[in-house]
């Protein structure tokens, strides 16, 4: 009898721990794989661009194009990951200034993308930011820029604020989104281990 209920509790146990895993499997596999994959894909295509750019033989319709080829690959990746050509720009920035040790190119890849950038943020200001952040910055620009009272030098100084904060409120965003898949990845970790824990314990309890 003592052997049956051994092997009844050691069998619930295991389809507990199975459950367990298999749940952390299903939600996390993925995302791995996913950011892997657009790890590597970025990679590529930036080293692609960084080449072409140092060569001095693309201009911005080609960076364009690349930047198309890149999001088609990512439609590829199991999900669709939405990157707008700003923030491809602005993180292969961040990449070149992470990986090149050159300070002549760094300056080159500035110079061919401040252009680009600046007539993104002319014509699709604060793109980046959560939609109802973005609707208080153009409403503060907009009432800059129909007030009498307020010089040019100061509507450039208020534009920097304004952009400044901007950014700020992009860096809040990403910190939550990792804050968001910290999360997920916790509680399923948790729960395997509690169910190990148990197991354990029940193991130990009747040997």
């Amino acid at each position: 009898m003592d052997n049956i209920v051994r092997f009844l509790i050691f069998s619930a146990i295991m389809l507990l721990v199975a459950f367990g895993t298999y749940g952390l499997m299903v939600n996390l596999l993925p995302e791995i794989v996913v950011n892997k994959r657009k790890k590597r894909a970025e990679g590529k295509y930036y080293e692609l661009l960084l080449k072409t750019i140092e060569q001095g033989t693309i201009e911005e319709d080609g960076i364009h194009s690349i930047y198309n080829r890149f999001n088609e690959k990512l439609s590829n990746i199991f999900v669709i990951i939405d990157i707008s050509y700003e923030e491809f720009l602005e993180s292969f920035k961040f990449y070149v200034l992470e990986n090149v040790n050159d300070e002549a190119l760094i300056k080159k890849v500035n110079q061919k993308l401040k252009p680009i950038l600046d007539i993104i943020k002319e014509e699709n200001p604060y793109a980046n930011v959560d939609e109802r952040q973005r609707r208080v910055l153009l409403s503060i620009e907009e009432t800059m820029k129909n007030s009498s009272t307020i010089t040019a030098s100061e509507r450039t100084a208020i534009r920097g604020n304004l952009n400044e904060l901007a950014i700020a409120f992009v860096e809040k965003q990403e910190r939550l989104l990792r804050s968001q898949k910290l999360n997920k990845w916790t509680v399923p970790i948790s729960i395997v281990s509690v169910l190990a824990t148990v197991f354990f314990g029940i193991i130990q309890l009747f040997s």
